[in-house]
């Protein structure tokens, strides 16, 4: 009894410090590759995996969308590492998950404010073509068919197709559809969070 319970003390013991000496091996290559920064958050004090994602999923339709301006789609790897280039000099960080907790709130207004000062410059046909986009996206979100789309379109700018549509008609349609998709995923949450 005495030696299975020294020996399973000396297994975990020996997996523990293998784990310890795995994050600090981690954590020395990451300080030779990305050298620390000003502000670099302190150990354990910097986003978590969710907020992580939230930043993540502002930078990504950032860089996508800068491709897609400058129609350089196939060299999307360029925006993205432009993208966070720019993030992490803002915030001067070696890397943007090392962004502190308390400068989250910051990030995700910078990040917000950043997009609509380009979409104000973006010209009009460009907006439009990306409202466009978004409609069919919010219909295929919202599992409608393509009836049920052109249901709406004629109750609210009495046209079916959306090429027959001015650009301000475009507009309108989007903004409807977008309302409706908040307000499905509004009523989803307190469902999901039951489950």
């Amino acid at each position: 009894e005495f030696f299975t319970h020294f020996a399973k003390k000396a297994y975990e013991g020996t997996v523990s410090v293998e784990g310890k000496l795995d994050r600090m091996q981690k954590s020395i290559v990451r300080v030779r590759t990305k050298p620390p920064r000003a502000g670099d958050a302190p150990e354990g004090q910097e986003i978590d995996a969710e907020q992580r994602q939230d930043i993540h999923d502002l930078v990504m339709p950032m860089a996508r969308e800068q491709a897609h301006r400058w129609s350089q789609d196939k060299n999307l790897g360029v925006f993205i590492s432009k993208e966070w280039g720019e993030f992490n000099k803002h915030f001067q960080l070696s890397a943007f998950d090392r962004l502190p907790k308390s400068k989250f709130s910051e990030a995700i207004a910078y990040l917000k404010q950043k997009r609509g000062t380009r979409r104000n410059r973006e010209p009009n046909y460009l907006a439009t073509e990306r409202e466009r986009k978004g409609i069919y996206a919010i219909g295929k979100s919202l599992d409608w068919t393509e009836e049920r789309r052109r249901a709406l379109y004629r109750a609210e700018v009495g046209k079916d197709h959306l090429g027959e549509m001015t650009r301000k008609e475009i507009h309108k349609v989007f903004q409807v559809m977008r309302r409706l998709q908040d307000a499905e995923a509004g009523a989803q949450r307190p469902s999901q969070r039951i489950a």
